[in-house]
């Protein structure tokens, strides 16, 4: 047995005690007693705002993990706000329903207890640091785009660009689920491999050599990365397109293999609890193995298919995501779309030349606000036309394959 080999098993043996430990500890976690308190904590996550409220995670010293606050819409938080608010605590277990283990859900985030507020908090302190001022440029960008796009293009453009997909009107994002595209307005990994795959032709085909311009790229998935807010989700899907890409790259399985296996036990020794209870991180690694190993083969079997436009690439890649993450979707969420090849195909072609023209706009925005309504005309075109793909599909019958 090779080096190589016996690292691999050692890989898979660590996965499976994280496996064991977690099947053991699954719902063992902090005990936060309920009641009314005096509460003052700094903003740690990014805030999500949903109609009269507003859900942000909180560290509060008195706490363990994080303290996920709900409260009134206004003021509106940003990341590093040090807020005082009276609220009342209810641990995470008293949250769960017959169909959802909320509990489970929060526990992944190291959210043991939520809080809810019916008042108004006051912001009586500001941290800094570089979280925080790409928080508030990235606040500053999304409030450009809302200005100057109707909704639900606004909503859409925010979400393709970095993953904020709280103010989707919720018709809309019921459609994005049965064309099976919701990925597209998640910061996902098959997202991030599309857009890189897009940009990587792009140099290869202008001036830049194969490996310069994959070191170009894999610069632009960290810089996304930031610009995403640098949470657990977006570092996550950084990590499987930028994998996806050294895997064509190298183009040698056994590597391949090992960086899978890599990436998949720091992460878990980072965050055990993703294991089992973040649906996002099965997803994800289940969709780049299967871009890595059924990719290709769907490329050969679509020859008849033309490149142009990257038609073979996406069918072939929508395709390979699909299947592999299939026994997930249907374990976790009951069902699958079956139309989702079909819909990706004619809806991924349009990503990249949004965000592009998105990003473009809202720069044009910031340095000559007049012309704000001229420079978001284009892409209000491209994102018209992708809802209007995903609304043409949403309503075909039989399209669910359901446990």
């Amino acid at each position: 047995m090779t080096k190589s080999a016996v690292f691999q098993c050692f890989l898979v043996l660590w996965i499976f005690s994280v496996f064991v430990q977690q099947l053991v500890f699954r719902d063992v976690w902090p005990d936060v007693p309920a009641g009314d308190i005096h509460l003052v904590g700094v903003v740690r996550e990014q805030v999500d705002q949903k109609g009269l409220m507003q859900r942000v995670r909180v560290l509060v010293d008195s706490i363990p993990g994080f303290v996920q606050l709900e409260i009134g819409p206004y003021p509106v938080l940003q990341v590093g706000d040090r807020v005082k608010t009276d609220c009342t605590l209810t641990p995470i277990r008293d949250l769960n329903s017959e169909e959802f283990r909320y509990d489970r859900y929060l526990a992944k985030e190291q959210v043991y207890v939520v809080c809810t507020g019916y008042g108004s908090p006051q912001v009586i302190g500001v941290e800094t640091g570089w979280r925080q001022s790409l928080d508030r440029w990235r606040q500053a960008f999304a409030g450009v785009i809302q200005q100057h796009l109707q909704e639900p293009h606004a909503s859409l453009l925010i979400g393709l660009l970095y993953g904020a997909r709280s103010t989707l009107p919720t018709d809309l994002v019921d459609a994005f689920r049965r064309t099976g595209t919701m990925h597209i307005v998640a910061v996902s990994g098959f997202n991030v491999t599309v857009v890189a795959n897009a940009i990587l032709l792009l140099l290869t085909t202008t001036f830049l050599r194969r490996q310069r311009a994959y070191y170009c790229v894999l610069a632009g998935i960290g810089l996304f990365v930031l610009f995403a807010g640098a949470d657990a989700a977006v570092v996550r899907a950084g990590i499987m397109g930028a994998l996806v890409l050294t895997a064509k790259q190298i183009g040698r399985p056994r590597v391949t293999v090992t960086l899978f296996l890599m990436a998949a036990s720091v992460m878990l020794a980072i965050n055990p609890r993703m294991l089992l209870d973040d649906v996002g991180f099965q997803l994800s690694f289940a969709a780049a193995i299967g871009l890595v190993t059924l990719g290709p083969v769907f490329q050969c079997w679509f020859v008849f298919l033309p490149k142009r436009w990257q038609i073979r690439s996406i069918l072939s890649e929508t395709l390979a995501a699909t299947i592999a993450t299939m026994p997930i979707s249907l374990l976790q969420f009951k069902t699958v779309s079956l139309i989702s090849p079909i819909a990706n195909l004619f809806v991924i072609p349009w990503i990249v030349l949004a965000m592009s023209l998105g990003m473009a706009g809202a720069v044009v925005s910031m340095v000559a606000p007049s012309s704000g309504t001229i420079a978001f005309f284009p892409v209000a075109v491209i994102l018209e036309i992708m809802l209007t793909f995903v609304r043409v599909f949403a309503p075909l019958p039989i399209i669910d394959l359901a446990l």
